[in-house]
């Protein structure tokens, strides 16, 4: 059996295992096909557009090159474009209301393997990249190209991936005004019993015939699997929101926590129609100490909340068991946008003094830095005076903050899901759901690999063998307290209580607090005769192996994605105008296809469906 044999009896297969609708949309394979004894291939299509998409799929799955011998309303024919003499040719004829096609092998004894694909179309390049983009709509064109060239072998553009990948998605994804009310049936599969939360919050809104219907507000999500895990992970989070791109744009909000592993684990996220602001975050807020109430009322201690310097979110978290501190990156940002630049200290260095700021240790160093801002910067110095040095400077937070001076986290997984950010609500969340149960089972099966003889986990354990690695010297002063100083600098001396461990500040020098690791000058001191301690045993918890599986020890379960039953329509949100200042550029109006000319295609915005500007400039209302 030749190679487009293979390909047919592959298309076919798949056909079959389709929905019946996709079948029908996608009627493109022949209605059956044979083979006669000399070698003369027969096949049937529907129509001529069904017959020339099945040559482009065949064309780029195989590789074969061949050209358009002669092509009219009756007729269609290819021929071999290595070989003229080649005795390949595809000859089709419309008769009886259908299309007859009949071809030979090729004799010319090559295959010619074409990269470039020319006959490759985006209709033909949609039906390679399908089944991927089913699993994972938030790829990017990228990803898609570097696939194809590791499957196919086939070089395609950035424009034809991208425009591949619009039409895959135009044909599977669900509009977004009817996204609404799937993600509220999607509520029935999503059930507490199955341990999830899954909260679609709606209100009443009359309609202009009088009627009431449920209009959408807010949405919140988590699960049994992610509340266990919080309790092993290290007591700080990252909260952070991102702005959804979609027809009905929103707010994604977000809290990600890291495992021992340095793993980025979101424990849950919600989505809000509304601005940025303290009633938005005070609903989610809420959410969180009704889900996780350890991580407010202290049973693991103070738990630590990074964001950026976002009043509503300040003032929504509030009591004695849970500390606010503020992205350092995000401060630095705020400084270099709004003082006057001097010609004495850089934008460069004015960063680095600020970093240098935030991890001081004791007030001798923060005096020092404030005092050289003070006199080569100092507008720099009063910005910096009227921020809060308690919420974000080392030795005045009273608190652990694991070396985590930003909000980066949060950051870093929404980049991970850009591209879900274009999708209908109800994509979104699946697909999101989605992404944190593959990596919790990825995760799952890594623990189980670890050898529990190490204890500590592979990526903490080579951090502990180089703190041990270094030469001190120890001058005990007591029963477990001593000062330990380098050989290099003798006059460089941090002084070692470990009867001070359970308080979490046993040396100095600060490194336990940020990494949960006994630094090189708690273990000389542990491992002295008069003491003798395991230096391992002072590591923090949550940097142990039986930590690292209790984290991923529950699997989250999806349930199927439903069908949509329209029981209940929810209306979608009304997106009003925001606020600014228009743009000084005029988009063109409703007279623009007067004013463009003849060959030149109007710019349609794909989310208000109007002319004249693009879904990504789009500033119109939408009822």
């Amino acid at each position: 059996m030749n190679d487009w044999e293979d390909y047919l009896d592959i298309y076919s297969s798949d056909s079959e295992s389709d929905n019946e609708n996709e079948h029908n949309q996608n009627n493109n394979e022949p209605k059956n096909y044979n083979k006669d004894a000399q070698g003369l291939y027969t096949m049937e299509f529907d129509d001529k557009f069904s017959m020339k998409k099945y040559i482009q799929i065949v064309h780029a799955s195989t590789g074969y090159e061949f050209k358009t011998n002669y092509s009219n309303s009756k007729k269609f024919g290819l021929i071999c474009f290595n070989d003229p003499n080649c005795k390949f040719h595809f000859h089709g004829y419309f008769t009886n209301g259908i299309w007859k096609c009949n071809y030979f092998e090729h004799t010319c004894g090559i295959v010619v393997k074409n990269r470039k694909r020319n006959l490759l179309s985006r209709n033909s390049m949609s039906s390679l990249i399908k089944d991927e983009l089913k699993d994972n709509p938030g790829i990017s064109a990228t990803s898609l190209i570097k696939n194809l060239k590791r499957e196919h072998g086939i070089d395609a553009s950035y424009q034809l991936a991208h425009l591949s990948k619009k039409v895959v998605l135009g044909a599977t994804v669900t509009d977004h005004e009817l996204a609404f009310t799937n993600l509220l049936n999607m509520k029935n599969e999503f059930t507490e019993e199955k341990g999830f939360v899954f909260d679609v919050e709606c209100y009443d809104f009359i309609t202009d015939d009088g009627k009431r219907q449920p209009k959408f507000k807010n949405f919140y999500f988590t699960c049994n699997s992610l509340q266990e895990a919080s309790k092993y992970t290290r007591n700080i989070s990252s909260w952070d929101a991102t702005f959804l791109v979609g027809t009905y744009r929103g707010l994604l909000l977000m809290t990600v926590v890291k495992d021992s592993c340095n793993n980025l684990l979101p424990l849950a996220f919600g989505i809000c129609h509304e601005n940025e602001s303290e009633a938005v975050w005070t609903w989610y807020v809420s959410k969180m100490k009704d889900n996780f109430p350890w991580l407010f009322d202290g049973t693991n201690g103070v738990h630590v909340i990074v964001s950026d310097r976002q009043k509503g979110l300040g003032n929504a978290i509030y009591g004695n068991n849970v500390r606010h501190l503020h992205c350092v990156e995000h401060l630095c940002r705020n400084v270099l946008s709004k003082v006057i630049k001097c010609p004495t200290m850089t934008n460069k260095e004015l960063r680095i003094k600020i970093y240098q700021l935030a991890k001081a240790n004791d007030d001798d160093e923060e005096h020092s830095i404030l005092e050289e801002l003070q006199s080569r910067h100092p507008s720099a110095y009063q910005y910096i005076l009227t921020t809060n040095l308690e919420n974000w400077v080392e030795y005045r937070l009273n608190c652990r903050r694991y070396n985590t001076l930003t909000s980066n986290n949060a950051e870093v997984y929404f980049s991970k899901i850009r591209e879900l950010r274009k999708l209908p609500i109800d994509q979104l969340v699946y697909n999101i759901i989605t992404e944190i149960s593959r990596n919790v089972s990825q995760r799952h099966d890594k623990s189980i690999n670890m050898d529990e003889q190490t204890v500590l986990v592979p990526d903490v354990l080579v951090k502990f063998h180089k703190n041990r690695d270094r030469r001190l010297d120890v001058i005990m002063q007591g029963d477990k307290i001593a000062n330990v100083c380098s050989l290099v600098n003798p006059d460089l001396f941090y002084t070692v209580d470990l009867n001070d461990v359970a308080n979490i500040n046993p040396c100095t020098c600060n490194y336990y607090l940020t990494e949960g690791i006994p630094c090189g000058h708690m273990m000389i001191v542990a491992e002295n005769r008069n003491v003798n301690i395991s230096s391992i045993s002072l590591c923090a918890a949550f940097n142990t192996i039986v930590n690292y599986r209790n984290t991923y020890a529950n699997h989250i379960l999806l349930p199927r994605k439903p069908k949509s039953s329209l029981v209940i329509i929810v209306l979608p949100p009304r997106v009003d105008k925001p606020p600014g200042r228009p743009r000084n550029k005029r988009d063109i109006g409703v007279v623009a296809e007067q004013l463009l000319n003849e060959n030149e295609i109007p710019r349609r915005c794909t989310r208000c469906h109007q002319i004249g500007h693009n879904s990504r400039t789009c500033r119109n209302a939408i009822e």
